[in-house]
């Protein structure tokens, strides 16, 4: 290992070190402080102390120049460059590179830090005016897991697409759904623009610098985020939607079983990714497929308007003649 790149990792293990002992040190104060009355993942409340922030922000610094530097090839332009020309050439290059290569925890990180940006602002408040309620049935599903089943929904009885709430369930045990909520939403807005990009990327065949346009475009547009801010089953939902219509462009074969899985989770996030990803395999059944691809097409279409039946209560829902 050259000396270029032990000091890059001596580096990094400083700030890791650093950051470990500023969150050890804010946590034994907080406990001491409070006697144990606290919280330890999702509170607002901790013990001040200047020198513990300090090592947590140098520490995080160090490590976030650490991984640039070794990310980026920074290393290599210092022992082969000497003129700034140079030097803001090959920098240019290892941006682009670093651009392709991890384009997709590029575009998961600015729609994530985008919607996350609010959540801080009035932290420990929620945002949006379901999301609350969202908390309140995953409270409910603690007390009584009844999945696939009538659950509170507004005061009326409902049947709830799970999925959400299924890969909640066992972090609720741990964390408060109030903080998950507080979180989980910045996360799911960051994945629905990865497999926008996946969509744009793959199914499409797009151009990369298209794809970012478009996916930043997307994140950045405010009716973009105030959907995400309390449709929380519709985001997920629009996940398997973007993946499902990426690999049916890509590989257009009914029985791949990504395609098959990408299908029932969307079917299972939210009734209107149902309805959608059974228009878009009715049309492809009648305007693409040929000889049997037809009914596989039309299985996949039936099993999303099947969970559609479901989500309805297993009711025909008709125009009131009287309202319209």
């Amino acid at each position: 290992m050259d000396k270029s790149i032990a000091s890059v990792y001596l580096l990094f293990v400083v700030g890791l070190l650093e950051t470990f002992l500023g969150r050890i040190g804010l946590t034994v104060n907080t406990l001491i402080a409070y006697g144990g009355r606290v919280v330890l993942i999702g509170s607002s409340v901790w013990v001040n102390m200047p020198i513990y922030l300090t090592l947590l922000i140098t520490g995080s610094l160090l490590m976030v120049l650490s991984s640039t530097i070794k990310l980026l090839g920074l290393r290599d332009v210092y022992a082969e460059y000497c003129t700034f020309r140079q030097v803001a050439y090959s920098l240019k290059n290892s941006i682009i590179a670093f651009l392709y290569e991890y384009r997709y925890f590029v575009v998961f990180l600015f729609s994530f830090t985008l919607r996350f940006i609010p959540e801080l602002v009035v932290w420990p408040w929620l945002i949006g005016y379901d999301t609350p309620e969202y908390v309140a049935t995953l409270k409910d599903y603690l007390v009584k897991p009844a999945f696939f089943t009538y659950t509170k929904w507004y005061g009326y009885y409902t049947i709830l697409p799970p999925l959400l709430y299924l890969i909640l369930y066992p972090i609720a045990h741990v964390i408060d759904p109030w903080y998950i909520f507080k979180v989980v939403p910045s996360i799911i807005f960051g994945l629905e623009s990865v497999a926008l990009m996946y969509f744009l990327d793959k199914g499409l065949k797009w151009n990369y610098y298209k794809c970012y346009i478009a996916t930043i475009l997307y994140s950045a547009y405010p009716i973009s985020l105030r959907f995400s801010w309390d449709l929380h089953r519709n985001s997920l939902g629009n996940i398997f939607l973007f993946l499902a219509m990426g690999r049916l462009e890509s590989k257009n074969n009914w029985r791949d079983p990504v395609l098959i899985a990408f299908t029932i989770l969307g079917a299972l996030s939210h009734q209107t990714t149902a309805t959608l990803l059974a228009i878009i395999f009715l049309i492809y059944a009648a305007l693409k497929a040929k000889g049997f691809e037809r009914i596989g097409y039309l299985v996949l279409a039936s099993t999303c308007i099947a969970m559609d039946i479901v989500y309805v209560k297993f009711k025909i829902i008709l125009p009131n003649p009287m309202l319209g």
